[in-house]
């Protein structure tokens, strides 16, 4: 993580939730993940050892982050999360796909999301370009989430650049791993399976752990 973050990290002073639990919470922000892929990442981060670190890339308006940060009550896991919250013109459209939201904050309206469920503390916004910030990043990582750009060249840079990172045993997943999205699909299937092993999949959304 960033040097100068190390010390707003603490153990979680709320108890442990279930995903039963946690789900309304989850349930209520927006979101692009299958059914059942909430419960996957839940399940994944709360496998993690309490002292874990855990970095997402592309989060969105947080549904994916709530899901993974959901886990991480009661323990002193903490989740790191990079986007620009910056939108675009195709995947942040207010009002379609049954997606909406208030104002033109996208960070603003992450952090209200994540707050509103409980979950500030257990989260940290990093906001800019992957590839810039990872100049500044120093831990291990437990766990490595991708969800950002999709075209092949970005998903590859993303795997590339932090996956030496992801400590032995670790966790690498991959959210859109499907012939719909030919980047990730290619980028999964060509780069990231081979380096793990025990895989395992939630519809398009792909794991596995780190070899040794």
């Amino acid at each position: 993580m960033p040097r100068d973050l190390q010390a707003e990290i603490r153990v979680g002073a709320e108890g442990r939730l279930s995903f039963e639990e946690a789900w309304p919470a989850i349930d209520a922000i927006p979101g692009w993940l299958s059914p059942g892929q909430e419960r996957c990442l839940y399940d994944l981060a709360a496998a993690l050892p309490n002292d874990a670190r855990i970095l997402e890339i592309g989060c969105y308006l947080g549904r994916s982050s709530a899901a993974i940060a959901s886990a991480c009550r009661g323990t002193s896991k903490h989740v790191f999360c990079i986007d620009t919250f910056c939108g675009n013109d195709s995947d942040f459209v207010n009002g379609e796909n049954s997606i909406s939201w208030e104002g033109d904050d996208f960070l603003g309206v992450y952090d209200s999301n994540l707050r509103k469920a409980g979950l500030r503390s257990f989260v940290t916004p990093l906001r800019g370009m992957s590839h810039d910030l990872v100049a500044c990043w120093c831990d291990p990582l437990d766990m490595l989430f991708i969800d950002a750009g999709h075209e092949y060249e970005d998903v590859l840079r993303d795997v590339e650049l932090y996956f030496p990172f992801v400590k032995q045993g670790g966790i690498v997943a991959l959210h859109d791993v499907t012939p719909g999205w030919p980047g990730v699909y290619r980028v999964w299937n060509e780069h990231a399976k081979p380096l793990l092993a025990d895989h395992g999949a939630r519809g398009s959304l792909a794991y596995g752990t780190k070899r040794g």
